[in-house]
């Protein structure tokens, strides 16, 4: 063993083996070592007199945990943690967002985003276009002016309607009914009669561009001012009650009265007052005058 000393110091020795042990070994030429051990700090000073053979341009050192370093290259076109990842497959090209293992669940283009899933924000969506599969909105939405809001489908004129789940449809509102229940107001044909009909019974009342039919009891509580008054067939069973006054030039009936059907209990004034057929049985009581 060669002790090499300073001053009576020992600065570095050399054993037989040929390792070099010491302090510090300063150099200004090429030191070729066959290892080196450094038990403290190792100044290599600035990079650029740092040289480690090996690699590719860009690779860099990666230690493998027990000290030995090795040549790797980095992708500078990815990253990832587990089998979560970011990646850009192409130069240029889309930026692809995997996660938990799912592949792509957010792309990124040069037009937009595209996610393949739930699109869950919490704050405000600011956006010209949204084309969707499914939208769903836990809180308010919305949709901003009507002029902004488009819904394809359906014809001029039709509204949405629900089934009362949520799902909506076109529907076309009849402008010519209106019904309650079994009741309803009807125009079937365009400027036509208007058709009335009550609790299950059709056209109890029909409105013609003439006047007004009437199937069934006609009660009138009031007056009754008409220009003629015609009965064309039989009244049947107390079905002609008059409680006001009947005025009317003409008043004609033209078939039976039968069994106590015609009651006025105001004055009846007709210039002309004619009875076809025979009134039979008590059938035509007037309670005032007949004029």
């Amino acid at each position: 063993m060669l002790d090499l000393q300073v001053g009576g110091t020992s600065q570095f020795t050399v054993q037989k083996n040929g390792n070099i042990a010491g302090g510090n070994i300063n150099t200004t030429g090429t030191a070729n070592l066959g290892t080196l051990i450094v038990t403290s700090t190792s100044n290599l000073n600035a990079i650029g007199n740092v040289k480690v053979t090996g690699g590719s341009n860009g690779q860099v050192l990666s230690t493998n945990g027990s000290g030995n370093l090795s040549w790797i290259s980095v992708s500078t076109s990815s990253i990832s943690n587990g089998n979560s990842n970011v990646n850009i497959p192409a130069a240029n090209g889309n930026v692809n967002i995997s996660a938990v293992g799912n592949a792509n669940v957010v792309v990124v283009t040069g037009t937009g985003i595209n996610v393949a899933g739930t699109l869950n924000a919490t704050g405000n969506a600011n956006v010209g276009n949204l084309g969707t599969t499914g939208l769903v909105v836990a809180g308010v939405a919305n949709l901003g002016a009507v002029g902004n809001v488009i819904i394809t489908g359906g014809s001029n004129g039709y509204f949405l309607k629900t089934n009362g789940s949520g799902a909506l449809d076109w529907a076309q509102i009849d402008s010519s009914i209106i019904a309650n229940g079994n009741s309803n107001v009807s125009i079937p044909a365009a400027n036509g009669n208007i058709e009335m009909s009550v609790a299950g019974n059709a056209n109890i009342v029909v409105v013609t561009g003439t006047g007004a039919n009437v199937t069934g009891t006609l009660g009138v509580s009031g007056n009754t001012t008409v220009a003629n008054l015609a009965v064309n067939v039989e009244l049947l069973g107390n079905t002609a009650n008059f409680s006001g006054n009947v005025i009317v030039p003409n008043l004609t009936v033209n078939l039976e009265l039968a069994g106590n059907t015609a009651n006025f209990s105001g004055n009846v004034i007709a210039p002309n007052l004619t009875v076809n057929l025979k009134l039979a049985g008590n059938t035509a009581n007037f309670s005032g005058d007949i004029s």
